[in-house]
């Protein structure tokens, strides 16, 4: 019994595999504005730049991350302890006053 849910769930990805393709396929030729009826096989191929931009994208988000965690982490401890939250009530009516003169 144990072999017939495994070959199902083998021709389930199959099928899913199968029609992402497909619906891979029908972008790719729209986006390359070829008929979807047409008997080709739009290979789409990797080059260096798009793999470069990826990455850069995904490293810049990686590091918005940590930024907005480290400025939280930062928040929370204003809240929780009195120290932090009197300094950073000191940056901020310094922020403030040099604001005010430059405008």
């Amino acid at each position: 019994m144990g072999f017939l849910f495994t070959r199902e769930s083998q021709l389930v990805k199959k099928a899913k595999h199968s029609k992402n393709w497909s619906v891979r396929q029908g972008e790719l030729k729209t986006s390359l504005n070829l008929q979807e009826n047409e008997d080709v096989i739009v290979v789409e191929k990797s080059n260096m730049v798009k793999f470069f931009i990826q990455t850069a994208a995904s490293l810049i988000r990686v590091m918005a991350e940590i930024i907005i965690f480290a400025l939280a982490f930062i928040g929370g401890a204003a809240i929780v302890y009195p120290a932090p939250r009197a300094e950073l009530f000191i940056i901020l009516e310094l922020f403030i006053m040099q604001m005010t003169g430059y405008f």
